[in-house]
């Protein structure tokens, strides 16, 4: 039986620019899926805004100042709160292979929650007015 020497080397060393290729494609999509759930976030807390009359605008930004989110842009609407993420892939190699990875969340908003703040549903005690309004059925 012959030892073969340095072949674990020279396997390791072919080897070792697909393992940091992986491992900073998996830091990649952690911070993509991160900036997700942030700027999901923002545009939920924008489209708040709207519905109880603050400032959407002011509020996105506040809250996409970090590194990952700062070059996003915010759409405040009359109905609807936008967050557009341009997103490139950093690492070499990769941006060929998955291109332009931009995604927009929108939040479309509900009834003015001024209108019905404070009235009572002696049906729903929850606020919920969508469902049917029979005051007998209530014990």
């Amino acid at each position: 039986m012959h030892r073969r020497r340095g072949q674990g080397t020279a396997e390791l060393a072919l080897m070792i620019p697909f393992l940091f290729a992986l491992i900073f494609l998996c830091i990649e999509f952690a911070l993509y899926f991160g900036a997700i759930h942030w700027d999901d976030y923002a545009a939920f807390a924008m489209a708040r805004s709207v519905q109880v009359g603050g400032d959407a605008r002011s509020v996105g930004h506040m809250l996409l100042d970090g590194h990952v989110t700062r070059t996003a842009t915010t759409t405040p609407g009359s109905d609807r709160a936008t967050v557009h993420q341009p997103w490139t892939v950093d690492t070499p190699g990769a941006s060929q292979l998955l291109g332009s990875m931009d995604f927009d969340v929108t939040m479309v908003l509900g009834p003015d929650e001024r209108l019905y703040e404070g009235r009572v549903n002696r049906l729903y005690r929850d606020n919920d007015l969508g469902g049917p309004h029979d005051a007998r059925a209530w014990p």
